[in-house]
């Protein structure tokens, strides 16, 4: 399973469980189409830590980092290197 793979089954089962019928592509708004809340984004942030066994820098927190499953891969290749 690649990156974008593990990202979009997280989405699917831990914050959008209740969407059955959501297809996510690696550019669906996560924010602004009301996938990701606030709240989600910080169990997101939880989960891509533990995952990939990296710490996200402050300057990452941003809503861009997270808005599609895109941008949450890049961010995860720029911490690490797999």
């Amino acid at each position: 399973m690649d990156i974008e793979d593990k990202i979009r089954d997280f989405i699917l089962t831990e914050l959008a469980y209740d969407r059955s019928d959501l297809e996510l592509c690696s550019d669906t708004s996560l924010i602004e189409g009301g996938i990701v809340d606030s709240i989600g984004v910080l169990k997101l942030m939880i989960y891509l830590e533990s995952e990939f066994s990296f710490k996200i820098a402050p300057k990452d927190y941003g809503p861009a980092s997270f808005e599609t499953i895109g941008a949450i891969r890049d961010l995860v290749n720029r911490y690490v290197r797999m």
